[in-house]
């Protein structure tokens, strides 16, 4: 089981999906303080806790963040401390992720295409991501990109996405669009209609279904994950909607202003 420890509920970006793009971030006054985060993950992890993933909003975008992670890595017990996050803000800060012991790092990535990426995230940098990335898998930090495919924006581009992964060594998952909020008017894809764009048009590779011989094997998350033939490469599934993954959670939330789910 984990931590998902959420230290802020402001973004930088307004993707289309998620944020009006008239939304203004509000003061953090009612969120924990540093201290009382680190105070959270030493408590857990007297509870068993091994791994924290720290999220937001865009956790980058939180005053003192730096600070967090380098008081985390002195919690006996923990292992794992993995960051979810867009990655606009990743440069000022991987060096200190690099040193205090960041060891996973999930990544929004919508888009390959530059333009597009802009268009979905109102004021997304992929050439920004994209160094990050690079620079994160030169250092040993493990990367995950996270996708979410909109009929209409993206979805031809799935594609290219997954040769992106594969040609940088990263894993993709793609998660399953919440037609709820701004997304309410919007259409996803399901994971088995993602599945047959690939087959049908990277005939060149082969997808293996992780645990296909024995589907009584528990999953360690929400994702359900494919093997990519040839490559190190995983392909993730996250289906909230047409795969409810509620019943085998292995997570413990902690939200920004300190509730616990």
């Amino acid at each position: 089981s984990y931590l998902r420890l959420s230290v802020t509920d402001n973004c930088n970006l307004r993707c289309v999906y998620c944020m009006p793009q008239d939304t203004r971030n509000e003061p953090e006054d009612n969120n924990l303080t540093i201290d009382e985060y680190f105070r959270a993950v030493k408590i857990f992890s007297k509870l068993g806790i091994k791994k924290i993933r720290i999220t937001g909003g865009e956790p980058l975008v939180r005053k003192g963040i730096d600070e967090l992670v380098k008081k985390i890595r002195t919690v006996p017990g923990i292992e794992e401390i993995a960051i979810t996050t867009n990655g606009i803000l990743l440069e000022k800060y991987l060096d200190g992720f690099i040193e205090n012991g960041v060891t996973s790092l999930n990544i929004s990535m919508d888009s390959v295409n530059r333009e597009n990426v802009r268009k979905i995230t109102r004021g997304g940098d992929l050439e920004k991501v994209v160094k990050s990335i690079k620079k994160a898998k030169e250092n040993k930090i493990k990367v995950k990109l996270n996708t979410v495919i909109i009929r209409g924006m993206n979805e031809h581009e799935i594609t290219d996405l997954v040769k992106f992964a594969i040609e940088n060594g990263v894993d993709i998952r793609f998660i399953e669009l919440m037609p709820i909020g701004c997304a309410r008017n919007m259409k996803g894809m399901k994971s088995h209609e993602i599945v047959d764009v690939l087959k049908e048009k990277m005939s060149n590779i082969e997808l293996e279904e992780e645990n296909s011989e024995n589907k009584e094997i528990k999953r360690a998350g929400p994702a359900e994950y494919y093997n990519i033939s040839g490559t190190d490469i995983r392909l993730g599934f996250i289906s909230p909607l047409s795969s409810c993954f509620c019943d085998t959670c292995n997570r413990i939330r902690v939200t920004s202003d300190g509730k616990i789910k």
